[in-house]
Order: structure tokens, then sequence, then C-alpha cells
């Protein structure tokens, strides 16, 4: 009978972490922005495989803000730290296939802002709405 590996354990049989970067990156492109970061705590191959993803989908309905007066300012403030974190902290290096942004205007210069980050990418989609 063969032993199962500890959670955490270096030895833990992970396959999905031996698959080559652009393996992992097509897999990756398909989970929004937050969920795509979380990734990063599953194993140290996995902590800055995000920064490379050429998929970046930010939606800010992730974030259960609300929209017209029901917008919480907490829970805005969050999505406008995360999004200026992993635009800033992303790989100028990596290409951009398509960049998502998906958010109301509750503040136009934090949308304008990541949009004008998101064309620097030269993403070859672009797909803004809100």
């Amino acid at each position: 009978m063969a032993k199962r590996a500890r959670a955490g354990s270096d030895d833990a049989d992970d396959r999905l972490s031996a698959l080559p970067d652009g393996v992992l990156h097509a897999i990756l492109s398909f989970l929004p922005a937050r969920q795509l970061v979380q990734t990063s705590v599953l194993s140290r191959r996995w902590k800055n495989l995000w920064c490379s993803t050429p998929c970046i989908n930010i939606d800010e309905r992730e974030f259960d803000i609300g929209s017209g007066r029901n917008v919480q300012a907490k829970k805005w403030s969050k999505l406008e730290n995360f999004t200026t974190n992993l635009l800033l902290f992303r790989s100028n290096a990596a290409s951009v296939e398509k960049f998502c942004l998906y958010a109301h205007e509750h503040n136009h210069r934090d949308v304008d802002k990541w949009i004008r980050r998101g064309i620097k990418y030269c993403p070859t989609e672009l797909d803004i709405s809100g």
C-alpha cells in the first residue's frame, strides 16, 4: 500500500506543478484575477506564476461591491488596492493576450488608471465593461 504524503510536505507528488509554464498559464487564464493571485499559496512553484499569466481578468463582482447607491466604500477600497497592486507587480516582460476589466465607474480616476495600465501591456484583446 502506498503512503500518502502529508499536506505541506516537500515530497508530496505534485503532478500539476510539474507541468510546463505554458500549460499552467493556459489553465490559469480562465481564472478571475483574485482567484489567480490566490493560487500563489499552493506551493513555491506557484508563488509568482500569476505574475506572467497572459490573461488579466479583473472583475469588481468578485468583491461584492454592489451598484448605484449601494456601493460599499470599504469593498471598493479593497478592489482598488488589489487591482493597483496586481497591475503594479505583474511582470512587464510577459506578454498579455487578453485584458478584461469589469467595473462600474464608482471612481473614475481609479478605473481610468487601470484602463491606461492595461493598454500599456498592448493586449491582443481588450474588453472593458461595467
